[in-house]
């Protein structure tokens, strides 16, 4: 984006929300004005003005009741706003977990703030999952309202971005691959940042470099890559990257996705193929984009099948549910799934009726 020469470019204000510590309300908005206060020193702002926020963050901090803190915020969000030729984006990094689990007051404030500084105050959230489905009570809906229109969904890494990100961790890590290394992380990878970091790293921790050049010496790395991927597969660090991946997606999503894996002559509902596409785990032919991710489903379904046990069984990582060896997850409607993991997830601990809301 560019700005005419008589605007001043907006502020990158990057707040972490994983540093929300205890996930109050309080803390949410301490991390806010202090993440400004911290960009506007750097930018070297006029000294009263950063010296005057230092005060209003203080009495944030020493607030007695809900009312006195938000009052406290409101008032340092508007005296932000109030500095000449400020204009700042806020980044909520990591912020799923604080649009669920805060009350609605933190959303309702942001909104009204932005109605009275327009355009020199934004908000970028990076989320795993919509807000909508992250949250979609009528208390929340003004500030959801913000995105409605203006969601993106992260797409795979070109191929040209790729190879950035492969010689920048090749540098910060001392890595060493030639080209048909490099083109097979590329390849198992299939554009996800996440899987090509832990490939690329998991390779040089464990010493597989030579090892994945002698299965690829008489054979392609499309012939190749099933015997690979199971091998990667053993390192632990890589497996937890494709459980994150496997997490992000909705149960309906997780289900159609793993009705797939299982019967490949399966067809899967043309509307959860298209939100698949538009996540990036379907290729335009509606592949897997990833052969190792399709390697680490398919393993983890062979496994539960293999096992056959007696009474209910839970995949915690793919979501299918089996009753005496017998799979039923398609049988099942949304929550009764989430219910039946839910309790699986509790082994055998007694839980109450809000637990249980809360939960599903």
């Amino acid at each position: 984006t560019s700005w005419r020469s008589d605007e001043t470019p907006p502020l990158l204000v990057f707040i972490d929300c994983l540093d929300c510590a205890g996930q109050s309300e309080l803390a949410f908005y301490e991390l806010i004005l202090r993440r400004i206060h911290q960009t506007l020193a750097q930018a070297e702002f006029d000294k009263e003005s950063i010296n005057e926020l230092q005060v209003l963050r203080e009495g944030l901090l020493n607030a007695n009741n809900r009312v006195e803190i938000r009052a406290h915020f409101a008032i340092g969000m508007h005296t932000i706003g109030c500095i000449p030729g400020i204009n700042l984006v806020l980044i909520f990094d990591e912020f799923d977990d604080v649009f669920k689990n805060q009350s609605p007051w933190p959303f309702r404030q942001l909104r009204a703030i932005r109605d009275t500084l327009g355009n020199h105050l934004c908000y970028l959230t990076a989320t795993s999952h919509y807000l909508k489905d992250l949250r979609n009570d009528t208390e929340t809906y003004e500030f959801r309202e913000l995105f409605q229109m203006h969601t993106q969904v992260l797409k795979s890494l070109t191929g040209a971005d790729q190879q950035i990100l492969l010689k920048y961790l090749i540098k910060t890590h001392n890595l060493k691959y030639d080209p048909t290394q490099q083109d097979l992380i590329f390849h198992l990878a299939g554009g996800h940042p996440g899987l090509l970091t832990r490939i690329a790293l998991s390779i040089h921790q464990e010493e597989m470099a030579d090892e994945l050049s002698a299965i690829m010496a008489n054979s392609t790395i499309y012939e190749s890559e099933g015997e690979i991927s199971r091998r990667l597969l053993r390192h632990e660090p890589l497996r937890d990257e494709c459980r994150r991946l496997w997490s992000e997606l909705e149960t309906q999503e997780q289900t159609g996705l793993m009705q797939m894996v299982g019967n490949k002559s399966a067809s899967i509902d043309p509307e959860i193929s298209d939100r698949l596409a538009g996540k990036g785990i379907f290729t335009s032919s509606s592949k897997i984009f990833s052969p190792l991710f399709q390697s680490f489903l398919s393993q983890e379904a062979d496994y539960f099948q293999r096992r056959s046990p007696q009474g209910i069984q839970c995949n915690e990582i793919t979501g299918q549910i089996w009753v005496d060896g017998k799979e039923i997850t398609l049988q099942l409607s949304d929550l009764q799934r989430k219910f039946l993991r839910y309790l699986y997830s509790q082994n055998g601990s007694t839980c109450t009726h809000q637990e249980i809301v809360t939960a599903v």
